[in-house]
């Protein structure tokens, strides 16, 4: 089984209404509808903050970043990248399905951010 860490910390993943069944504000913009859930399972989660390289060279960074190691189950292969998830008091969009890593395909890693637009 792999080292995948410990999963200590409850996510809750989340899918938004499809957009044929949004609503619009005044301007065109989708308005936050009702999402719904997925699965709320245990995660171990990982979180990098804005810095580093890009903010030594001077480059403005506001969004964060996320990685999330979830067991595997039917749920969670369900799950896409335009799913959210909300963890540590925090909602994160989710940038891609998540993927096997490791060999006996127990634990699936997802990335998303918070900050950004949708």
């Amino acid at each position: 089984m792999a080292r995948a860490g410990r999963f200590n910390t409850r996510a809750r993943f989340l899918r938004p209404p499809a957009s044929d069944d949004a609503d619009l504000d005044d301007y065109g913009n989708e308005v936050d509808a009702d999402l719904t859930e997925i699965a709320t399972v245990w995660a171990d989660v990982r979180t990098e903050e804005p810095g580093g390289e890009g903010l030594g060279a001077g480059r403005l960074e506001a969004t964060k970043k996320i990685r999330l190691r979830v067991y595997d189950s039917t749920a969670m292969r369900g799950v896409s990248g335009g799913d959210r998830v909300e963890v540590i008091g925090e909602t994160w969009n989710l940038s891609a399905p998540g993927y096997y890593i490791d060999p006996k395909r127990t634990v699936l890693e997802f990335t998303g951010m918070a900050g950004a637009a949708v």
